[in-house]
């Protein structure tokens, strides 16, 4: 739910401004819910952004890549 990300996306926040992080790495082995994703990744960005922290997401085979591109900093190629 968007309370529950919201909840999540402020924890992670206050977490990795505490520890100094320039940003965050994310890259999920499997994802249930491809919108819920995205969401995720549309709420989660600006707020990282505006406090000048890199959103990058490792891109899979389930994801759009330009889809990804319009919303984080980076996109990298699954290894």
């Amino acid at each position: 739910t968007y309370a529950e990300r919201n909840k999540f996306i402020n924890e992670l926040y206050v977490f990795l401004v505490k520890n100094g992080a320039k940003g965050i790495y994310i890259n999920f082995a499997e994802i249930d819910d491809l919108n819920s994703f995205y969401r995720f990744l549309i709420e989660l960005t600006p707020k990282f952004k505006e406090s000048g922290m890199y959103v990058v997401v490792e891109n899979n085979k389930l994801l759009d890549k330009n889809k990804l591109n319009s919303i984080v900093d980076y996109v990298v190629e699954e290894k």
